[in-house]
């Protein structure tokens, strides 16, 4: 039968007990930040693969919010935002992605948004844990 020794739990319980009495909301903000970044990069790109450019109004209006707190905790949305002027009215934009992405009466949707958030996932979560990794270097 084996026997396992562990030693240094302890040592580490008090670092990862140091990092979370930090006030880091810098830190979270970077991270959304650059994660947000990430997002936009993939969010063009799948508007442009999916040829949903008729004026490059929507590609040109890709935002991220800034970084805010609500009861789940920090957070920032990636989307076109912004409104386009047509002769009979303002579109928003995010509107416009609904409706290529979902369909309307003669169209169906294509469901653009599924790859591209997808994509960011994959993109912006290692950019976002690279931010976080250096942190915990710097601070242990």
């Amino acid at each position: 039968m084996a026997a396992f020794k562990i030693e240094g739990l302890a040592e580490l319980e008090k670092q990862i007990d140091k990092i979370g009495q930090l006030e880091n909301n810098e830190l979270i903000n970077d991270m959304l930040k650059a994660g947000a970044a990430e997002s936009q990069k993939c969010w063009i790109q799948g508007i442009k693969n999916f040829d949903h450019i008729d004026t490059f109004n929507m590609i040109t209006h890709v935002q991220a919010t800034r970084p805010k707190k609500n009861k789940y905790g920090r957070l920032c949305f990636v989307y076109p935002a912004g409104t386009h002027k047509r002769p009979w009215g303002s579109v928003r934009n995010a509107a416009k992605a609904f409706f290529q992405h979902y369909g309307y009466q003669g169209k169906p949707g294509d469901h653009f948004v599924d790859p591209i958030e997808k994509k960011s996932e994959e993109m912006a979560v290692p950019v976002m844990t690279e931010i976080f990794e250096k942190f915990i270097k710097e601070n242990t």
